[in-house]
């Protein structure tokens, strides 16, 4: 006797596009743009134990690697609805129920003056670091802690 498959038609499984990889996408654009003065990062977190958790965060590596925190999403299997919080201004958790949802509510903060301002003062800070390194001859530039204190 044939084995009859009980699946039935699936999904394209190849085209998913999950919430993580949505935010990595956003964290390149903002290395590139600030070439790499900046760096985006996409970190894994605790939120809750159930959940994919993520935060999209902004390093500035010559200034002794500061990170600022953004946002954050959790999700769980089905990814949406997902929560989203909004670590950067008031820390406002709300669901998104869809992709269009979630890709509304990260450009809502990434375009928010809170977050320009973030991004304007870290680049302007870490630029200023580079430059200076650049001018002291010093190769590392994520140490610019040990100028003036004799080393560490």
């Amino acid at each position: 006797m044939d084995q009859k498959n009980l699946w039935g038609e699936l999904p394209p499984l190849a085209n998913v596009r999950t919430p993580v990889s949505v935010l990595k996408e956003q964290a390149s654009h903002l290395t590139e743009m600030t070439k790499g003065v900046l760096v985006g990062m996409v970190v894994s977190v605790v939120w809750k134990s159930n959940l994919f958790a993520y935060q999209l965060v902004i390093r500035a590596p010559a200034l002794n690697a500061y990170e600022a925190d953004i946002l954050m999403i959790g999700y769980d299997i089905t990814l949406y609805p997902l929560r989203f919080a909004n670590i950067a201004t008031d820390g406002n958790v709300m669901l998104c129920d869809t992709e269009e949802a979630f890709v509304t509510q990260i450009e809502t903060v990434l375009t928010s003056e809170p977050v320009r301002k973030i991004v304007v003062a870290l680049f302007e800070r870490a630029h200023a670091a580079k430059r200076l390194h650049a001018e002291m001859g010093n190769t590392n530039p994520g140490r610019i802690a040990s100028l003036g204190r004799g080393g560490r």
